[in-house]
């Protein structure tokens, strides 16, 4: 058996995401800091989640809930692997703003090698 570590974490999200949020407006559901989950890829790996971890406390605090910098985050991408997360996710988040733009039809990504998971979400 090998233990997977990792967490979920808040993170700002990138501008782009926090410039259409707010364009949105509080009517619209308006996006607080966006969920993420973290999994460590090694010894190395759980070093860095720490140190993110660790910076949401000390460089992000927004009303007591420790915020991670993106900054943080771009620091370790070898280290870590990224999830979707859930529905308060910014992934979820651009799926719901591009299925409201295109009237709820199919949608089609282009990415080089996405990594999603599916998880039941009770909707």
């Amino acid at each position: 058996i090998v233990p997977i570590i990792g967490c979920e974490v808040y993170h700002r999200g990138s501008e782009l995401s926090l410039e259409y949020a707010k364009d949105k407006g509080p009517d619209e559901g308006s996006y607080g800091p966006f969920h993420l989950v973290l999994l460590a890829k090694d010894t190395e790996g759980y070093k860095a989640l720490l140190k993110v971890v660790s910076s949401g406390y000390t460089d992000g605090n927004l009303n007591e809930v420790p915020i991670v910098p993106e900054e943080a985050l771009d620091k370790h991408p070898d280290q870590l692997v990224a999830l979707t997360s859930c529905l308060r996710g910014e992934f979820a988040f651009w799926v719901k703003e591009f299925r409201k733009a295109s009237g709820s039809g199919a949608l089609s990504f282009d990415s080089r090698s996405p990594n999603v998971e599916a998880a039941y979400q009770g909707l």
